[in-house]
């Protein structure tokens, strides 16, 4: 029964109506995590073969399913997806992680900013902000040399979320930067980081 339901759940978020008493995708959403452990393969299977949209929808119910097990082995896939390369699956993998339980997590996302695809180094030169390690000042500051321009914005957005005025000279210079998009993060993350040392 409980497979049975797991799969009209998953056809359900994927866009399809079973019948006139098929919940709606959100509620579909939530009942997948609900199932929790028992839903990560068949949720992981679906994601194989489905459509590039119902693809990401799968790959963020499947990394809300693995942080809600929270276990070793689901924090191993985790990291698993991140390694992918996968469109699909490693943005959702990669603030999975960032939520996850886990004492190595900012390590781990530091690391990541060494990933050979720029699109792990966007995404977690971004997370590495919104999760406010003090740690990841060095690793962030190291990384300002960053070809990938999505990268760069998110590595200097970091630093200034940070607040630490040590990193107000490496950003100074991005403010005359020729993007104007770099410019203007450089900026904002100065003004942040010279407000959070007023106060």
């Amino acid at each position: 029964m409980n497979q049975s339901r797991i799969s009209d759940l998953i056809q359900v978020v994927c866009g399809q109506q079973l019948n006139n008493h098929s919940p709606d995708i959100e509620t579909a959403y939530l009942e997948l995590i609900n199932h929790g452990e028992v839903a990560i393969e068949p949720v992981y299977t679906a994601l194989q073969t489905a459509e590039l949209e119902s693809r990401h929808t799968l790959a963020s119910i499947l990394c809300d399913i693995l942080v809600e097990v929270g276990d070793n082995d689901a924090f191993n896939l985790l990291q698993q997806l991140v390694d992918s390369n996968d469109n699909a699956l490693f943005s959702p993998a990669i603030r999975a992680l960032a939520r996850f339980q886990h004492s190595q997590i900012d390590v781990i996302l530091c690391n990541l900013l060494d990933h050979p695809a720029p699109q792990v180094r966007r995404v977690v030169a971004w997370q590495l902000g919104r999760n406010r390690a003090a740690m990841a000042f060095m690793p962030l500051l190291s990384h300002l040399r960053e070809s990938d321009v999505e990268t760069l914005r998110g590595i200097i957005w970091s630093l200034g979320r940070l607040g630490n005025s040590n990193a107000i000279p490496a950003i100074q210079p991005f403010v005359y930067h020729k993007q104007e998009d770099i410019a203007f993060i450089a900026r904002e993350a100065l003004q942040r980081i010279q407000s959070m040392t007023i106060a």
